[in-house]
């Protein structure tokens, strides 16, 4: 995976599965497969069609302005948005002792609040461990 940067101003946009950047001269393509990271050091006009493509592919896009400062970054949401990775570490933290009584009743009680069928054996796991007032 490599990273990509682009010094010229232009236009950017999806392109069949490739990532088409068009500059004064000429159209350049880059393939998505091979690009972890692009760096935009100039002016360049996108799409929110182009972000949801840069999305999917899992590449972080950064935006320097023309003076060379940091603007900003796009980066693509989580693989876990669910929250499954929460509850297993709530589990691991819960199942080892890690936490107090008192700090695991509250986490306990946190885990109420949410309704996810995930959360059910866990539920009964921790409750039968501590005492939730």
């Amino acid at each position: 995976m490599k990273t990509r940067y682009i010094f010229s101003m232009g236009e950017i946009r999806r392109k069949d599965n490739s990532i088409a950047f068009k500059n004064q001269k000429e159209w350049n393509y880059i393939p998505i497969e091979g690009v972890r990271e692009i760096y935009f050091f100039n002016e360049v006009s996108l799409d929110t069609k182009f972000l949801d493509f840069l999305a999917k592919a899992g590449v972080i896009a950064h935006f320097f302005n023309y003076y060379g400062h940091y603007s900003g970054i796009f980066y693509p949401r989580e693989s876990l948005i669910s929250g499954r990775l929460h509850i297993l570490q709530a589990d691991a933290i819960c199942t080892k002792g890690l936490l107090s009584q008192r700090q695991s009743s509250k986490l306990v009680r946190l885990m109420y609040t949410k309704s996810s069928t995930t959360t059910i054996g866990m539920r009964e796991k921790c409750s039968k461990r501590f005492w939730i007032g």
